[in-house]
């Protein structure tokens, strides 16, 4: 896990599968509505999902009054949904 990132968060993909779906397309060119998808075991989905979770956060330098602070930006929509609690 990155040292500056937050505790993961427990993740359940049905809370966010529009989010999850799009992060699968962008990233392995998955159809989740295609039915070869689902004929493939849950190991296989599971692994894709935990590398949607597990990709490293960008690092941006911000300016502040005090100086500059590095802020995270999530590389997933998944991420960001489960780190900042945004829905969709």
């Amino acid at each position: 896990m990155w040292r500056d990132a937050p505790e993961r968060p427990r993740f359940d993909p049905f809370d966010h599968w529009s989010l999850l779906a799009a992060d699968l397309h962008e990233l392995f060119g998955i159809d989740t509505g295609d039915p070869v998808v689902w004929e493939r075991s849950w190991p296989w989905l599971r692994s894709r999902v935990d590398a949607v979770m597990s990709t490293p956060p960008n690092r941006i330098l911000v300016p502040t009054e005090g100086g500059y602070e590095i802020r995270l930006v999530w590389r997933t929509r998944t991420q960001h949904a489960c780190y900042e609690g945004v829905t969709r």
